[in-house]
């Protein structure tokens, strides 16, 4: 039980994080000039690049003139001590109550999992949370990076079948989708309080097939993944991985 409670906090806490990293923002400031196109980088990859101006949001809450004087002075309310009296209780003879740690539920369907897959050049890296249609059915869906010559966070979504056998070792196989960015911006002050910035954001998307086996939670897989990379199709890689799987 502390493997599995350890390992769903640590599958929610990447989740969040996944998600806060792939939503940063670099400033919270309103772009004054924004422009969006698009170019074909040495490799033919296609680019999305953004050019926002922006202004420094330290200017906007500086105040023009001292204005400390304007506001006139108010003086602290003033708090009268309370008297404190012990009551004696009412009900002494309640009995205590205990409190039952709670237990999983054995019916329950739901699920957490880590999994790295890899080979040369790729890794992918993802933790989902799922839950099982069936005894021998699964569906998952998760935040993930995609980690290649550049870094792309992104979403996937993906699905098992089980052997339905009542093996120790669990035959499966599944299906799986990946879509996710890579974003790199650059910062340069204009003077005046104003900076522009200049994202450039390339796309990745995979598909996938998977076989594996999964014993007591642990399980190992093989994959082959068709990735389209910037808009070029990448040739089928074929992944080695291996995942952690509890069910509360």
């Amino acid at each position: 039980m502390k493997y599995k409670s350890v390992l769903l906090k640590l599958s929610l806490a990447t989740l969040t994080t996944s998600t806060l990293v792939a939503c940063q923002s670099m400033t919270t400031s309103s772009p004054t000039y924004s422009r969006s196109y698009q170019y074909k980088n040495a490799e033919g990859e296609t680019v999305t690049r953004t050019v926002e101006v922006k202004r420094d949001p330290i200017y906007d809450s500086r105040p023009s003139y001292d204005d400390r004087w304007s506001t006139p002075y108010t003086p602290p309310p003033t708090i009268k001590p309370v008297a404190l009296t012990n009551e004696p209780s009412t009900d002494s003879t309640e009995a205590p109550t205990t409190t039952k740690s709670p237990t999983p539920d054995s019916s329950s369907r739901f699920l957490g999992s880590l999994e790295l897959a890899m080979t040369p050049g790729h890794v992918h890296l993802g933790a989902h949370l799922g839950m099982g249609l069936t005894n021998w059915w699964d569906i998952r869906v998760g935040i993930s990076g995609f980690f290649t010559k550049d870094t792309y966070t992104g979403f996937d979504l993906s699905t098992r079948a089980y052997v339905p056998f009542e093996w120790k070792v669990r035959p499966y196989a599944g299906l799986g989708l990946y879509f996710g960015d890579s974003k790199q911006c650059s910062r340069d002050p204009l003077g005046g309080g104003y900076t522009v910035e200049v994202c450039d954001k390339k796309v990745m998307s995979a598909g996938y097939a998977e076989a594996g086996l999964e014993l007591g939670g642990f399980n190992l897989f093989v994959r082959d993944y068709s990735i389209t990379r910037a808009g070029l199709s990448v040739p089928t890689e074929t992944f080695y991985g291996l995942g952690v799987t509890t069910r509360f």
